[in-house]
């Protein structure tokens, strides 16, 4: 039997958090993306640098990063 390396990634940070009608704070988003990591999850993306003015959730990217 072959052994078959997969691994997870988890974009939701960056894509899924724009969709959110209400701005989440930085700290919730930092938060958020600890509990992916202390699941095991080792390959995050978890901002756009956009114009936050096109896409308000990414206002604070910086600061996530």
């Amino acid at each position: 039997m072959r052994r078959i390396k997969i691994e997870f990634g988890k974009v939701s940070p960056r894509d899924s958090l724009p969709n959110e009608p209400s701005i989440i704070s930085t700290e919730n988003k930092v938060h958020f993306i600890r509990q992916a990591i202390a699941a095991g999850i080792k390959r995050l993306e978890v901002a756009s640098f956009v114009n936050p003015l096109l896409v308000p959730q990414m206002g604070n990217a910086e600061a996530v990063v």
